[in-house]
């Protein structure tokens, strides 16, 4: 019936923007979005929808399995009732996404102002800027007065730790999350930069 199906006219897509049907819980299923993510370079997606216990949460798992690292707005996923949103955001925070919210995803999404580009220049300053998403201030300064600290133990975990190296990447210093994982500490993420020169 087409009440149960039309999208409606405040998010429809515009011309040109691609459209693919779900016919499982998962996106994934029967679909091509797993190859056109490949296809585009993309190892990140931003879920939102419903419902968030079901056809949500499902995307999200698959999008882990696949090393895709998923992103679920929470005040853009709705559900039967409050329950049930708490529920799956809960489940999908707990084992293979970030929950975020719309404001941090736009802004995420919005490109800097040229005049911001150079601003915080330096793998340091890239590096603090990002724990402190993750971690409360008198941790991150635990990290940078000793180096050697292992980031694990003061909090993060291996999806934020996702996040960080995604940030590092975009800042031209590539890690193996397996490499971050053996010695996960500032030392070794400078050691990288290092490497790469910057």
């Amino acid at each position: 019936m087409p009440e149960h199906t039309d999208i409606l006219d405040a998010v429809a897509p515009e011309a040109g923007e691609r459209v693919l049907v779900k016919h499982r819980y998962s996106a994934f299923a029967r679909s091509e979005l797993a190859e056109e993510l490949a296809a585009a370079g993309r190892d990140q997606l931003v879920i939102t929808g419903v419902y968030a216990h079901i056809g949500v949460t499902a995307t999200a798992l698959e999008a882990f399995q696949r090393e895709v690292h998923p992103f679920v707005v929470a005040d853009a996923v709705a559900d039967f009732g409050p329950e049930e949103h708490a529920l799956a955001l809960r489940q999908i925070a707990s084992c293979c996404g970030v929950v975020a919210t719309a404001d941090s995803v736009v802004a995420a999404l919005t490109p800097a102002a040229p005049a911001a580009a150079g601003a915080g220049a330096g793998l340091d300053a890239v590096l603090r800027d990002e724990l402190a998403v993750h971690l409360d201030a008198d941790l991150v300064a635990t990290a940078f007065a000793d180096p050697e600290t292992d980031l694990f133990s003061l909090g993060l975990d291996s999806l934020r730790a996702f996040e960080v190296l995604d940030v590092l990447a975009e800042s031209g210093v590539d890690v193996d999350f397996g490499e971050f994982t053996r010695r996960p500490t500032i030392s070794f993420l400078r050691e990288r930069a290092l490497v790469v020169g910057v």
